[in-house]
């Protein structure tokens, strides 16, 4: 195994160092530029343009920015139709000092910003609430507390995020959930949920003991219904050493996952375990559909000696009272694991393997799941790479898309796999939008009409890349690809680093997306870009 990925990740740096002439004429998506914005060192037209953290939301033909950067706030509002700045307000030292921002979201038509902030003479932590009017474009009078928490919380990532909050898919509710540190490693965590209505007032307060201690539990995925029903994904060891096997030629792996959830003003914890005798469940991940439906998804493989090996799609979705059903495994086909692969690697998967025996398919990990109004699944995933040369810094290759509709009797519809190899920085964003599904992402010019037995470019440094769109059918899974930008435009635009390496894209309507990019002159400005799919 450790031999076929070093050939791998070699053919994938051979050929970034490949290019050649073709001849392709991809269609090109009408697209609107604005006139360049200067707002500042740390802001640019909706987003940060050195880091920080930024959130946009549309209302009509407007669209509400948040930028939080280094004590200062932007908040701006901006006509998406002619795409100028129609108002914003700049605000400094009006949140605690050293606080962490902890979500921007909107709920029932009102626009609220939370923070925490530690209280270290009484020894609590502490969120607050702060609202935005999207109109004036400033806050609806001084912060106020939200909630307390007697003494120290677990951060939550490498980011310090003490706190998640997470709202309702009718944006009616919301959640705050938080780990509180056990007194030893022995000790159970204990998990605090409160949940508040549409005007902030809290309903509902639990704080329960995790039945696993902190060695033998990650905990993740946090979700709330439209009931109050709280939800997450717990990845249960089995035992404290936290590797995913006991031993790497096991067919089994040393963890299983478990559905947690609390109900409305509950005080236990009801926990379903997710397994499968013939197949190890590499990850799962947790989704609310508009419609309040519970989804879960993830990958498998059949106990490959490298758990992240992947042989196809796992899904499920939840009732509320806490059942699993339409539960599918749908394996990657032959024909889509010899896509886009060398004659040779074509001829190697085409040999029969054991039980355990990788498929060459490695790390492909689930962004998201739609489910369509006859209950069927479409899967989303991306397939991600991390090559460790003995001497540099580890390279991240984000590669193929790999799309599939399945029925809920485990029958596959279709299943595609869109070519494409971006180094070090990951730019795929994808949009469901009249019954297809859009995928924007910018790639090498020489990957488009790619041949089957043909391995990929990759998109570095803005030699030969172009942004493209590729369409699916939700009816059929035909493909159709365009472009937004081509390769002479990255002379213009800084496209990568400031709109694709931090996500900023979002769409205002059914046919239309926007985002933002930074021109190559920094001096010049940032502009919005707005683009039809049609």
């Amino acid at each position: 195994m450790k031999f076929k990925i070093k050939l791998y990740f070699l053919s994938i740096c051979l050929t970034c160092l490949t290019a050649f002439a073709q001849d392709n004429t991809p269609k090109k998506y009408t697209k609107k530029i604005s006139e360049p914005f200067k707002s500042g060192k740390n802001s640019g037209a909706l987003y940060n343009s050195l880091g920080g953290s930024s959130f946009a939301f549309s209302n009509g033909k407007e669209i509400l920015s948040c930028n939080f950067y280094d004590g200062v706030i932007m908040v701006k509002k901006i006509d998406s139709e002619k795409l100028t700045v129609i108002k914003e307000n700049r605000f400094e030292k009006f949140f605690a000092k050293n606080y962490f921002l902890v979500n921007c979201i909107k709920l029932n038509n009102r626009y609220f910003v939370f923070y925490s902030s530690w209280d270290g003479d009484a020894k609590k932590e502490q969120v607050f609430s702060a609202e935005i009017d999207f109109d004036k474009c400033e806050f609806v009078g001084a912060p106020k507390l939200l909630l307390q928490v007697d003494g120290k919380v677990s951060g939550y990532n490498s980011d310090f995020l003490y706190f998640n909050l997470t709202e309702s898919s009718n944006e009616k509710s919301i959640a705050v959930n938080y780990i509180k540190n056990p007194e030893n490693k022995k000790s159970s965590q204990i998990i605090g949920v409160k949940v508040f209505d549409e005007n902030l007032n809290q309903i509902s307060a639990s704080e329960i003991a995790l039945p696993y201690n902190e060695n033998k539990v990650n905990c993740s995925n946090f979700r709330l219904d439209n009931n109050g029903d709280f939800y997450w994904v717990a990845k249960v060891f089995h035992d404290d050493s936290r590797n995913d096997k006991k031993n790497k030629k096991d067919l089994v792996a040393n963890f299983h996952y478990e559905i947690c959830s609390i109900k409305f003003e509950g005080k236990t914890i009801n926990a379903v375990k997710i397994e499968d005798n013939e197949n190890v469940i590499n990850n799962l991940s947790l989704f609310v559909t508009p419609k309040n439906l519970m989804v879960c998804g993830g990958t498998y493989s059949d106990g490959s000696s490298d758990v992240m090996d992947t042989d196809g799609y796992v899904g499920f979705k939840i009732s509320p009272e806490g059942k699993i059903y339409d539960k599918v495994f749908s394996e990657f086909t032959l024909d889509v694991l010899k896509k886009y692969r060398s004659e040779k690697e074509q001829k190697n998967i085409d040999k029969p393997h054991t039980k355990g025996e990788s498929n060459g398919l490695y790390k492909v990990f689930l962004k998201n799941v739609y489910i369509c109004e006859n209950g069927d699944f479409v899967f989303i995933g991306e397939q991600k790479y991390t090559y460790a040369p003995p001497n540099g810094r580890d390279i991240d290759f984000y590669m193929d898309l790999i799309v599939s509709k399945v029925k809920t009797n485990g029958n596959v519809v279709w299943l595609n796999k869109i070519p494409k190899k971006e180094v070090d920085v990951k730019s795929s964003w994808y949009v469901n939008s009249n019954n297809n599904y859009y995928f924007i992402f910018v790639d090498d010019i020489h990957n488009i009409n790619l041949p089957l037995d043909k391995n990929p470019d990759a998109a570095f440094g803005g030699h030969d890349e172009y942004m493209s769109v590729v369409k699916i059918s939700d009816s059929d899974g035909s493909v159709n690809g365009g472009e937004i930008f081509n390769n002479k435009d990255f002379k213009n635009y800084d496209i990568k680093k400031y709109m694709l390496q931090r996500h900023r894209l979002f769409k205002i309507s059914e046919n239309e997306i926007v985002f933002e990019i930074n021109q190559t002159n920094n001096s010049s400005g940032d502009v919005i870009v707005k683009v039809n799919l049609d």
